[in-house]
């Protein structure tokens, strides 16, 4: 069974103990009804248009309730993580948490692609991201083999000392040639990741975002 949420409008405003949000539900393509959350915290409500939806809504409570429990990793309860029960509810408020955390990775991957053009961008995404500005771009240190010496020493001498727990650096517009130069380990530089036929890194983690902490050269 495909369940999908359409149309979403979150209000930030309202948004406290959950997101405060409306939606159509679609079921197989089927349009079915609409889903509403009032942002207080209780379960999300969901209403059918008629009575082919109410049909389809009760098959998904159904199959909803055969799926695994949802686990809250960042929320525990006597050291363990919270472990919830799936029903349809619970499916579709998670339906809108993914879609909130993936526009905020996108909003961050544009944020560091802007900040890498002049600058040497590092940490972990998206928790504790820092980067080291230049007047001048990324791109102009590359031409010459003074430029890229510059690039490397401050890279060895003042990012790479800062790098802890699995922190790297997420520049992708540096070149091969720059990257050879460096030679640092793989695990020290972002991926280079195809997204639209351009090299991005892909924000994936689903944490707080801004915590940005500019160093002055």
């Amino acid at each position: 069974m495909q369940i999908e949420l359409r149309n979403i409008q979150v209000n930030e405003r309202l948004s406290d103990d959950s997101n405060a949000f409306s939606a159509t539900i679609y079921i197989d393509n089927k349009k079915v009804g609409i889903a509403t959350d009032d942002g207080r915290g209780g379960e999300t409500d969901y209403y059918a248009s008629n009575a082919q939806g109410k049909e389809l809504l009760r098959e998904a409570e159904t199959w909803c309730k055969a799926l695994p429990p949802s686990v809250r990793a960042d929320i525990l309860v006597d050291g363990k993580p919270l472990t919830v029960d799936m029903n349809l509810s619970l499916y579709l408020a998670n339906i809108v948490f993914e879609h909130l955390q993936k526009k905020e990775a996108e909003r961050l991957e544009r944020k560091i692609q802007k900040l890498m053009v002049d600058s040497i961008v590092y940490g972990s995404i998206p928790k504790d991201v820092s980067y080291l500005k230049y007047k001048i771009p990324i791109a102009d240190f590359l031409k010459s083999e003074a430029g890229m010496k510059a690039l490397k020493k401050a890279i060895v001498e003042r990012v790479i000392p800062e790098l802890k727990g699995g922190q790297k650096i997420l520049n992708t517009n540096f070149s091969d040639d720059f990257i050879r130069t460096l030679g640092l380990d793989s695990t020290l530089l972002s991926e280079k990741k195809v997204l639209d036929g351009k090299d991005r890194s892909i924000a994936q983690e689903n944490d707080d975002l801004d915590q940005y902490r500019k160093r002055p050269r």
